[in-house]
């Protein structure tokens, strides 16, 4: 697909998986590449040359390559790749050797920028600076090289947003927005970002208090304009800002949906990490993921990382030259469509034909997920399967009854009260009758209070208002215990820009309600109970009153006729 000369510029940073399957690719089946410049950002303790080594040729998706060539693996490394220090952030992609880059300028005729942030809450000012002006860095590097005829940018399919039906590639221009909001800049929004670290600078705000800040401000900014997330927003901006600077450079935009594992090349099956749906899989198989909120009619559009790849490379050798902007989706939703309703049945088949060990070596056994529709049915399936039940054996190890019968904190103690009253009248209990009732409660005799049924009395009081007492702090301890609980659970799943006392006040409603719906339906069973119970008491007691009538009637005979002696010697009584 390419000459001799071609030369390819490649660019890694973070999690981008693409990077090693695309290189592996290169190394194993285009031979007439004649070199691959490869950025690599070092690390504090690593040079970008033995990350290459370490994070990309040590990995078994090369296992295919290294048996290919064998002990010339290493001459074909030094031939075909050239490791290059840089950074995508920085302005001149931070290149330091200029023999190097002059080298690059003058050599280079395709550039594939695959840097990227994928967190989707990451700091607004990292992915501003990687997915957005890091493109317009490596634009500006790619039109300094004499020979540039192709420059590949790699994006998401899901700049596109939340919409529905049939997506054209249409491209974004300077300042569109997906809801229709105007005042979008990219400069202004870099501006915002430094204003506000400046401001956390100023009062001294603390690392955590400065990432969540930042965190938070991406994904307003991000909803402000119709994103759902930090990771879209920015990389939609990375895309408008190559589409407006490139002059007449070709440029491609790749737009791939959820990338997973290698279908075919270089063997079935590599990926690395959990990523996106793999993790719903991988809670399933451990048989944690019971329930999952979603629709079976919807779609779910993935694509095998192999496949991302090779549409990345046939698309370079189709629009190599064309002084055009050209889009493609990489997806699978509209040939080949995958349904939600499918995923179930795949995964009861997959973990129950091969499933995994658990730590103890134990043989994991799944059910069928059950799919819930509707957030209503989300918030009942976690409030009768979680929230209320929470294995009451790990709440009674932890019930403030037991804290205070194995109490041993001592912020609790009052020194002056404890030695005045407890510790020094302990020293002389026969002496300190004042000082005695503190640790007796059965006072001796002596003292007056010799009336057992007296103590008994209060003892039995004193009982029951303990008891009445560590009921409802039972209560109540179960209650915050499981509110903080679900607290936690729901905050995994909610936006971090929802306040804490909203999702408290929120949880706390629920629990409440919930509480209040099982009260009433175990009122209403008890009383339909007491209903059958009481009437059945009633019938048995009616009949028998009616055998007892009839039992005493009968006797009442028998015994009239015993008194009577004219019942035994037949004489008939005077009419």
């Amino acid at each position: 697909m390419m000459s001799k000369q071609d030369c390819v510029y490649l660019r890694i940073q973070y999690k981008m998986r693409l990077i090693f399957i695309f290189v592996e690719k290169i190394l194993r089946v285009a031979p007439n590449v004649k070199k691959l410049y490869l950025l690599l950002r070092a690390s504090t303790d690593k040079s970008a040359t033995q990350r290459f080594k370490d994070e990309i040729l040590g990995k078994d998706l090369y296992r295919v390559l290294k048996e290919k060539y064998g002990p010339n693996l290493n001459q074909l490394k030094s031939e075909k790749v050239t490791v290059v220090n840089g950074d995508v952030s920085l302005e001149d992609l931070g290149l330091q050797d200029t023999d190097l880059e002059h080298e690059m300028i003058h050599q280079v005729d395709a550039i594939v920028n695959l840097a990227a942030t994928t967190k989707f809450d990451e700091r607004y000012d990292i992915a501003l600076g990687i997915n957005t002006l890091g493109v317009l860095n490596v634009l500006n590097f790619a039109k300094r090289c004499a020979k540039i005829n192709i420059f590949v940018q790699v994006s998401t399919a899901y700049v596109c947003g939340e919409k529905s039906g049939l997506i054209m590639e249409t491209p974004y221009r300077m300042g569109e927005t997906l809801n229709g909001t105007t005042g979008l800049d990219i400069n202004h929004e870099k501006k915002l970002v430094e204003e506000k670290l400046d401001q956390l600078r100023v009062t001294e705000a603390s690392p955590e208090t400065i990432t969540q800040t930042m965190k938070d401000m991406g994904l307003t900014r991000a909803r402000t304009y119709g994103w759902p997330n930090t990771y879209v927003f920015t990389k939609a901006m990375g895309e408008m800002i190559v589409g407006a600077k490139r002059g007449n450079l070709p440029l491609v935009l790749i737009r791939p949906t959820i990338i997973t594992s290698t279908i075919k090349e270089p063997f079935p099956g590599w990926t690395e990490g959990i990523r996106t749906i793999d993790s719903l899989g991988v809670g399933y198989g451990k048989g944690r993921l019971t329930c999952f909120l979603g629709d079976l009619n919807a779609v779910s559009d993935v694509m095998p990382a192999d496949m991302v790849v090779n549409s990345m490379l046939v698309s370079m050798a189709v629009q190599a030259g064309k002084q055009k902007e050209t889009i493609y989706h990489v997806g699978s939703s509209l040939r080949n469509p995958l349904k939600n309703k499918k995923l179930p049945e795949i995964a009861y088949h997959c973990f129950t034909t091969r499933p995994w060990t658990n730590k103890e070596g134990k043989l994991v056994r799944v059910r069928n997920i059950e799919i819930l529709s509707s957030m209503a049915s989300f918030h009942r399936y976690m409030a009768i399967h979680y929230l209320i039940p929470l294995k009451l054996q790990g709440i009674v190890l932890k019930t403030e009854a037991e804290t205070e019968m194995f109490y041993f904190d001592p912020t609790v103690i009052n020194w002056d009260d404890y030695f005045v009253d407890i510790h020094v009248p302990g020293l002389g209990r026969d002496e300190f009758v004042d000082g005695a009732r503190s640790w007796n409660r059965k006072i001796r005799p002596e003292y007056g209070f010799d009336d057992e049924d007296y103590e008994d009395e209060h003892e039995e009081e004193e009982e029951e208002d303990r008891s009445l007492d560590l009921l409802l702090r039972f209560v109540e301890n179960v209650f915050r215990k499981v509110s903080k609980r679900a607290r936690r659970a729901v905050r995994t799943i909610l936006p971090v820009s929802i306040s804490t006392k909203l999702v408290g006040f929120s949880v706390n409603g629920v629990l409440i309600l919930a509480f209040l719906w099982i009260l009433k339906a175990f009122l209403e069973v008890a009383c339909t109970l007491g209903t059958i119970v009481f009437t059945s008491i009633l019938l048995i007691r009616g009949l028998w009153a009616g055998v007892a009538y009839v039992q005493e009637s009968r006797n009442n005979r028998i015994n009239e006729l015993a008194d009577d002696p004219r019942a035994w010697n037949g004489v008939q009584p005077a009419s």
